[in-house]
């Protein structure tokens, strides 16, 4: 098992920061997988949410998504999921004021794979950093 932390500093609000976290159409501009997400188009995401899609690295296989808590007040999403050889990816973003016009927002995932945890985890990392880029890119030009 191996553990991963982002964290991101953004000179935007809390609430509208984590109003873009929630989007599913604006998860679907930061995720480089490319994931369909047109089923939830327009849409945030929900406790009760599921996704099953073709495992992005390896189409053949499957990923599966859950979302298990979405907490508006405390600016929290959680989410199960699962595919691949990764047996467990939980994963708990958060959403944490700094003042009124500036917040943090941190990526906490729990891997299991295994043998392979330790190389699952260092490309979480880098995508989590990726998206982090891009989610500030996009909410600069808002």
């Amino acid at each position: 098992m191996k553990t991963v932390w982002v964290s991101r500093d953004f000179g935007v609000p809390a609430d509208q920061l984590f109003a873009h976290v929630v989007s599913y159409d604006a998860f679907q501009e930061v995720e480089p997988s490319g994931l369909d997400l047109s089923a939830f188009k327009g849409r945030v995401m929900r406790p009760g949410d599921h996704l099953d899609a073709p495992f992005p690295p390896l189409p053949f296989l499957r990923w599966s998504v859950d979302i298990v808590r979405v907490d508006a007040e405390q600016r929290l999403i959680k989410s199960e999921e699962q595919g691949g050889f990764i047996q467990r990816w939980a994963h708990t973003m958060t959403v944490t004021p700094l003042d009124a016009q500036n917040c943090r927002y941190v990526d906490h995932v729990v891997i299991e794979a295994g043998a392979l945890s330790g190389f699952v985890a260092r490309n979480a990392r880098k995508m989590y950093e990726r998206r982090q880029e891009a989610r500030a890119k996009i909410l600069e030009k808002e």
